[in-house]
């Protein structure tokens, strides 16, 4: 025999192995549910538990970090925060030094 030929027998061995295997798989299935037997109806659900206690309530937070922008607690004041609110916008290049907001570089 040349190459090809085995090659197509050893195919067709291995197609019917597979369909073996897959008949004796089935049959151990079969054999199984037989053994076991088929599963009933699921029943209804059983009656709810009844709820536990409630658990001790834990330790009161801090109230906040010292600052007198807010960070305390407290909502700052009217004047407090247009100050930080001007401080910001000073920081970040909108306002100028005077409170006038930037142009840009003007161009003549």
């Amino acid at each position: 025999m040349n190459e090809v030929q085995q090659a197509e027998v050893t195919r067709a061995e291995v197609e019917d192995l597979k369909q073996r295997v897959h008949k004796v798989e089935q049959a151990e299935i079969q054999l199984r549910h037989q053994a076991v037997g088929p599963r009933g109806p699921q029943g209804p659900a059983g009656p709810a538990g009844l709820k536990g206690d409630t658990g001790a309530q834990g330790p009161t937070g801090a109230s906040g970090r010292d600052g007198a922008n807010g960070s305390n607690g407290v909502t700052p004041d009217k004047d407090a925060l247009a100050a930080l609110v001007l401080e910001l916008l000073q920081e970040y290049g909108v306002l100028n030094e005077r409170n006038i907001p930037y142009a840009g570089p003007q161009s003549k």
